[in-house]
């Protein structure tokens, strides 16, 4: 009895207790090698997250090259009495991250307008933003506007637009019946991304399966 009872004293519980100690250190090496993995790419992703800024009309340097982004407008669906056409400014965007990025559409109140081409904005590009053909957008209001954006992994960002209404000339004779406003643009908010998960995931899966 007393041999028995030494043999698992002297045997079995150091190997247990080797067996538990080991199998702790691997759970903390893989624990760290997980936080470091995550931490390395939050860092990538905010190394290559699309940061613009508004470049004012009056600040813009005449021969500074800029590429042309076209969007879908509402142009061709101008059939509603009592709406507003509202005729957006061209938005000039100045790309200040480190890397290539693409504008992939414009959201206004809930609708989403597409650009007609997949343009990359490398670092220190200055784009326009126009709608096609005429950046007519016809609402009763409009209570938000929205830029969607892909960063060089075509992860989805979307920035809220701070925009002012204005009285606007109307010169285009086919939408005389409507009411006419100007939207002028002041700032990108790139703080925070407000598409949705849902969003980016119907994305991702979107783009997976092309």
């Amino acid at each position: 009895m007393t041999e028995c009872y030494s043999f698992w004293i002297d045997v079995f519980v150091p190997l247990i207790s080797a067996i538990i100690g080991g199998g702790l250190t691997l759970l903390g090496v893989i624990w760290t090698i997980k936080a470091e993995n995550k931490k390395s790419k939050k860092e990538y992703l905010e190394k290559i997250r699309p940061f613009f800024i508004v470049e004012p009309l009056v600040t813009l340097d005449t021969e500074r090259p800029r590429k042309s982004i076209w969007i879908d407008d509402d142009y061709s669906n101008a059939d509603q009495e009592g709406q507003i056409v509202f005729h957006l400014d061209t938005l000039y965007l100045s790309n200040e991250s480190e890397s290539v990025c693409m504008i992939g559409y414009i959201k206004i109140n809930d609708t989403e307008y597409d650009a007609l081409e997949n343009v990359p904005i490398k670092a220190g590009d200055l784009c326009e933003i126009k709608g096609a053909p005429f950046s007519t957008f016809i609402y009763s209001s409009i209570e938000n506007i929205s830029i969607g954006l892909f960063d060089k992994n075509f992860n989805l960002y979307e920035y809220k637009v701070f925009f002012e209404i204005k009285d606007y000339n109307n010169t285009a004779k086919k939408l005389d019946k409507y009411k006419h406003k100007g939207i002028s643009f002041n700032l990108i908010d790139c703080s925070k991304n407000i598409a949705s998960k849902r969003r980016r995931k119907q994305y991702n899966y979107k783009r997976k399966t092309i």
